[in-house]
């Protein structure tokens, strides 16, 4: 009797609950290659966006190394204009000061 009663819990077990497991395998396991293949998304997105902030960010510092230039070109060519009008103010203060000295002469 007792070994029956075994053998009807372990029939009930094959027959009930071990389907029901292999089901809940199969589930589990495709529910796993999902997973993964949702986690390669994610870090071929992430790969991509981190691309797209590294090219903006090159192109902002190279726009920014541009504009420097620009500025530092213009400094200089104000540095020279200044350079160059004070030449002309010593130049016009000599031409001023020989015609003084040519009347007083």
């Amino acid at each position: 009797m007792a070994e029956n009663a075994v053998q009807s819990v372990q029939s009930l077990i094959q027959d009930v609950l071990a389907p029901d497991l292999r089901e809940l395998k199969v589930k589990v396991d495709a529910l796993d290659k999902r997973s993964d293949s949702f986690e390669k998304h994610i870090s071929e997105l992430f790969a991509s966006f981190q691309r797209q902030i590294d090219e903006r960010f090159a192109a902002a510092k190279d726009q920014s190394d541009a504009n420097l230039r620009l500025v530092l070109g213009a400094i200089a060519r104000l540095e020279l204009l200044n350079e160059n009008s004070g030449l002309r103010a010593v130049a016009d203060i000599r031409e001023r000061v020989a015609i003084l000295e040519a009347r007083a002469a």
